[in-house]
């Protein structure tokens, strides 16, 4: 997910609605995850960002990675390691 996140193009990703790809998906500026059984869902989203692709737009999004990217993931991690030291 987080590879697909640095790409910063639109997502297409099939899931549960409510889980953790679904929340990161949202807070990053990208669309909900859709349920595999929903079609017309899932070709309302295919035309919309083929639609965005053929007039050069990104739509409504404005894409928010930073906090899933290496360099913050790994800082959230290392100040994790030092809170648990510190106990």
């Amino acid at each position: 997910l987080f590879e697909y996140l640095a790409c910063e193009v639109p997502i297409i990703g099939f899931g549960n609605p409510g889980c953790d790809a679904d929340r990161i998906l949202i807070e990053s500026g990208h669309k909900n995850l859709l349920p595999y059984e929903d079609r017309d869902a899932i070709k309302t989203r295919l035309i919309e960002i083929f639609k965005n692709w053929q007039t050069g737009s990104r739509g409504d999004s404005t894409y928010n990675i930073e906090p899933y990217s290496r360099k913050k993931l790994t800082q959230k991690l290392s100040e994790e390691f030092n809170r648990l030291i510190s106990k």
